[in-house]
C-alpha cells in the first residue's frame, strides 16, 4: 500500500513451513536505489506482531493490518504506534 509517500508492506513466513516472527515496514517512497537502511521510517516485528501475509488498508488516518494469529492491529501510519489490537 502506498499512502502519503510511504510504502507499507508486511512479510511473514509461509505457515506450511514453520513459524517465525513477521515484520511490517513503513518505507519512505521518495528515495532511489537501495533504500534498505536509509529510508525505513518505522517497523513492527517480534512477539508483539507475529506473522502477516496480508495487504494493509488505510482509512480515516488509521492503518489496519492482520496477523496469521487472528489479530487485527490498528496503527498510526506516521509512527507505527498501536491504537488497539
Amino acid at each position: 500500500v502506498i499512502y502519503n509517500n510511504r510504502v507499507y508492506v508486511g512479510v511473514g513466513q509461509d505457515p506450511e513451513h514453520g513459524e517465525a516472527p513477521g515484520h511490517f515496514y513503513a518505507i519512505d517512497a521518495t528515495g532511489t536505489g537501495d533504500v534498505t537502511d536509509t529510508h525505513k521510517v518505522w517497523s513492527r516485528d517480534g512477539e508483539d506482531f507475529y506473522r502477516t501475509m496480508s495487504t494493509a488498508a488505510i482509512a480515516d488516518g488509521v492503518l489496519y493490518i492482520s496477523s496469521l494469529s487472528g489479530f487485527l492491529h490498528a496503527l498510526d501510519p506516521d509512527t507505527g504506534e498501536e491504537f488497539w489490537t
